[in-house]
This record gives structure tokens, C-alpha cells and sequence, in this order.
């Protein structure tokens, strides 16, 4: 399994990904899903550096544009 099929698998049961930080919580007190817990938190990983990475790309799209740059 990797980020995408647990995605997946979550939007297939219903669960939105917002709620990815509280299952990843719940999957690090169980010693047996400790490799879909480093999956989860991988994921959530991912995700942060995506939306930060694409704020700070419009932001310098805006002050390149701003200045005539672009």
C-alpha cells in the first residue's frame, strides 16, 4: 500500500483525508499497523510540502508578475 491507495481506500469508506492526522494517531498505539502508520504519516508529509511548496510558487509567480518579470 502506499499514500495513494490509503487515498483511496479512505474515500472509498467515506473518511475524509482531513482526518488523516487523528488515524494516523489512532494506527501508532498498534504495534502490527506501525508500516500503515509510517504510510499515513508519510502522506501527511507529503501533503504539508504540497501546500506549502504551492503557496510560496504563487507568491513569487505574483512578485515575478508584479515586477514585470514573467
Amino acid at each position: 500500500m502506499d499514500g495513494a491507495t490509503l487515498s483511496e481506500a479512505l474515500h472509498n469508506r467515506g473518511i475524509n483525508i482531513r482526518y488523516l492526522g487523528k488515524i494516523a494517531g489512532s494506527l501508532s498505539k498498534i504495534k502490527q499497523l506501525e508500516y500503515l502508520y509510517n504510510i499515513a504519516v508519510a502522506e501527511l508529509l507529503t501533503r504539508t510540502v504540497k501546500h506549502v511548496f504551492t503557496v510560496y510558487m504563487q507568491v513569487s509567480m505574483d512578485m515575478c508578475c508584479a515586477h514585470n518579470l514573467c
